[in-house]
C-alpha cells in the first residue's frame, strides 16, 4: 500500500498563477487584521491600567479619609474623656487647694503691711463664705493688727486689705481662672465646652 495519495506533490514546473496574488491580498488583509486586533488589544490593556490605576487611588484615598476619621475620632474621645476626669478633680480639689493657698500669701502678704504700717489699722474685706477662712490663716500676732470685715457683694476670690487711704487687693482666682483655662483648652474646638 503506498501513502502517497496523502502527500502533496512538489514538481519542478511550479508557475506562477491568479492564486499568488489573491494569497498575497489574503496575506495583507491577515495583516491587517492582526495589527488591528493587536492595536485593540494594546488599547484595551492600556484602559484596564488606567481604570485600575484610579481604583487604586480610590480606595488609597479612602482608606487615608478612614484613618484620619479614625484618628480624630480617638482624639476627641480621648480629650473628652482627660477633659472630664480634669474637671471632675479640679471641680473637687481646686477650691481646697485655693484656700490652702491663701493662707502662706495671705499671711506674707499681711505680716509685710503690718511691719510697714505700725500704729495704723488693718482692715480684711472678704465675702461671707471666705471670712473664716481668712481667721483660720491668720497667726495670733496678726489677729491682733487686723480686723476682718464681711462684704456680701466681693467676690469670693478676692480679699481687699485696707490700711490707712491704702487698698490691697489678692485675687486668689487668677490661678484657679488659669487652671479653668488650661482645661478648656483640652475641649475639642467642636465639641461640646467644658465648664469647670
Amino acid at each position: 500500500m503506498s501513502l502517497a495519495h496523502k502527500y502533496d506533490e512538489f514538481s519542478d514546473d511550479y508557475s506562477e498563477t491568479d492564486d499568488t496574488s489573491s494569497s498575497d491580498i489574503a496575506t495583507e488583509s491577515d495583516l491587517q487584521l492582526f495589527e488591528n486586533g493587536y492595536q485593540a488589544g494594546w488599547q484595551d490593556a492600556v484602559t484596564a491600567l488606567q481604570v485600575e490605576k484610579e481604583e487604586g487611588i480610590q480606595k488609597a484615598a479612602q482608606v487615608l479619609e478612614e484613618i484620619t476619621f479614625t484618628n480624630s475620632e480617638v482624639r476627641r474621645q480621648i480629650l473628652n474623656s482627660v477633659s472630664e476626669l480634669l474637671q471632675s478633680i479640679f471641680a473637687n480639689l481646686l477650691p481646697h487647694i485655693r484656700d490652702q493657698s491663701l493662707g502662706s500669701t495671705l499671711a506674707h502678704n499681711l505680716q509685710t503691711i503690718i511691719e510697714k504700717n505700725l500704729g495704723e489699722d488693718v482692715q480684711i474685706l472678704s465675702s461671707p463664705g471666705m471670712a473664716q477662712v481668712i481667721n483660720d490663716c491668720l497667726s495670733e500676732n496678726q489677729r491682733q493688727h487686723v480686723v476682718i470685715k464681711v462684704v456680701p457683694d466681693l467676690p469670693a476670690t478676692e480679699i481687699r486689705i485696707e490700711v490707712g487711704q491704702a487698698t490691697f487687693l489678692l485675687d486668689h482666682g487668677i490661678i484657679e481662672t488659669a487652671i479653668r483655662d488650661a482645661i478648656a483648652q483640652l475641649a475639642p474646638q467642636k465639641g461640646r465646652s467644658l465648664n469647670v
